[in-house]
C-alpha cells in the first residue's frame, strides 16, 4: 500500500488516529476486566497492529504485534493466530516500503 492508497480509505489519518485511541482504550478495559492474558488482549493488540499498518506506523504496529504475540503464547486461538499472521504479513509490506 503506497500513501497515496489512503486517500481511498473512508476516513482520514486523523480519525484513523482517534481509532487507534480507542482501540487503546478498549485493550485497557479488556486487561483490567479480563486479565492481561486473556486473547481478548492480544485481539484488541493484533486489531491496532493491523490500524498502524493501514497508517504505515511500523513502529507502533511492531510493538502492537510483540504485545499480540507474547499473550499470545499464553492463550493462543486458531482466529488469533491467523490474525496474527496477517498482521505480521502487512508489518513485512510496511517495513520494506520504508
Amino acid at each position: 500500500m503506497q500513501m497515496s492508497d489512503l486517500a481511498g480509505l473512508p476516513l482520514e489519518a486523523t480519525q484513523l488516529h482517534e481509532v487507534a485511541e480507542m482501540l487503546r482504550d478498549i485493550r485497557k478495559v479488556r486487561v483490567k476486566s479480563l486479565g492481561e492474558e486473556h486473547v481478548s488482549v492480544a485481539e484488541a493488540a493484533c486489531v491496532l497492529c493491523l490500524l498502524y499498518i493501514c497508517l504505515h506506523d511500523a513502529l507502533q504496529a511492531g510493538q502492537s504485534l510483540q504485545e499480540a504475540q507474547h499473550v499470545s503464547q499464553k492463550a493462543v486461538s486458531n482466529k488469533l493466530d491467523a490474525m496474527l499472521s496477517t498482521a505480521r504479513e502487512g508489518l513485512q509490506f510496511v517495513t520494506s516500503g520504508l
